[in-house]
């Protein structure tokens, strides 16, 4: 009796969630007949629903943010729009949907959501390495680095100058392994919310650094952060700093 209870639990909301998501899928798909107000409240309903279900999901769900960006789209606020395509991106980057809802915000915004592939021998090198997801093998080589780190400060073979230098370079590959299985050395992008036009240092008094605002969806990576301020590298080719609260960043549940 308990335990039967206890499925009831836990399949009752599951049940619930699924029915919210069901009706906010039929107050899209029916807003298309509406006229604009009415078209527009549905919208905002349904996103709603779409909202609390991407803030209770344990994991990120591509599809849910692909519903919610798509809604977005539609109702032109194009910050969130982007933000919420580009996780689905993320997350589903085979998704035609997904990629053609994603560029449709591009062109509309006229702004540049990835950027420029180098293909010079330490890129290919770091974008393999940022595929690289085996955490055994990882923290197998961090181990690997920590013994011969042993060896070699303790071998009576070695000159002290050749000690130093291997300390060097085994601590370094340490350091590279360790940040990249713990996710400290991700790459972190952002998108913007917000039409502004980012400064050359942090704060408002520093001058802009374009001729006129970024538009709401610009795209771009953190290069370094100053109390509420973020220097981002912009998928344009430029750098610039930006408030905290004119950002998004694109974060993945793991």
């Amino acid at each position: 009796m308990i335990r039967a209870l206890l499925l009831l639990a836990l399949f009752i909301p599951s049940v619930y969630s699924n029915s919210r998501i069901s009706d906010a899928c039929l107050d899209f798909e029916l807003s298309f007949q509406k006229e604009d107000n009415e078209k527009k409240a549905l919208l905002l309903k349904a996103s709603e629903v779409f909202k609390f279900e991407i803030s209770e999901n344990k994991f990120d769900n591509p599809y849910l943010e692909f519903n919610l960006g798509t809604i977005y789209l539609y109702l032109e606020d194009f910050g969130k729009a982007i933000y919420h395509l580009k996780k689905a991106h993320k997350l589903e980057p085979n998704d035609n949907r997904i990629v053609s809802n994603l560029m449709r915000a591009g062109r509309i915004t006229n702004t540049p959501l990835f950027a420029k592939v180098d293909n010079g021998f330490s890129n290919v090198f770091t974008r393999y390495w940022s595929k690289t997801s085996i955490a055994f093998w990882q923290y197998g080589m961090m181990l690997v680095s920590v013994l011969i780190l042993i060896k070699v400060i303790f071998s009576k073979k070695n000159h002290l100058s050749s000690k130093c230098i291997y300390t060097i370079i085994i601590l370094s590959f340490g350091l590279c392994v360790f940040l990249k299985s713990s996710g400290l050395g991700d790459v972190q992008e952002v998108v913007l919310l917000q039409q502004y036009n980012p400064k050359s240092g942090f704060g408002e008094r520093y001058p802009d650094i374009l001729s006129e605002d970024l538009v709401p969806g610009a795209c771009g990576t953190i290069n370094r952060s100053e109390s509420d301020w973020v220097e981002i590298k912009w998928h344009g080719g430029f750098s610039g700093w930006v408030p905290l609260s004119k950002i998004a960043l694109i974060e993945i549940k793991k």
